[in-house]
């Protein structure tokens, strides 16, 4: 299903806060074409998708607020890495995926806030 994370009901959680947004029928088929046609994505065991909403960073940053957004979606994205490999599982990073599918899926407008970045996590295939 689609999930979303909590960040302010995290705090002193064990696990992440998330909730259910949707739940989908065909996951490897929808993931699959949320990632541009690359099947081996339909696979993992998650996928964490990160939208943007521009306008938390404009305010603050003006015209710097996109270099600050890419900054931060850098860094979640390393820190997505490096816990995936100290859990012994496999990721990547991704920019290939169809943005206006993936906003349909997780129910984002694509305007004022869109799909921005796809990350899966699984456990790499031995041999």
């Amino acid at each position: 299903g689609v999930y979303h994370y909590l960040p302010q009901e995290h705090v002193g959680v064990k696990g992440a806060a998330v909730e259910l947004v949707k739940p989908l029928d065909n996951i490897p088929e929808t993931v699959t074409k949320m990632l541009a046609g690359q099947s081996w994505g339909g696979k993992a065991q998650v996928i964490l998708f990160f939208t943007c909403i521009p306008y938390r960073a404009e305010w603050r940053y003006s015209e710097t607020a996109h270099r600050v957004i890419l900054i931060d979606l850098g860094h979640a994205g390393q820190h997505v890495m490096l816990s995936a490999t100290a859990l012994g599982l496999g990721s990547c990073c991704l920019a290939a995926y169809d943005v206006e599918y993936c906003d349909e899926v997780l129910g984002v407008d694509g305007e004022e806030e869109f799909t921005i970045y796809a990350i899966p996590v699984g456990v790499v295939k031995q041999g």
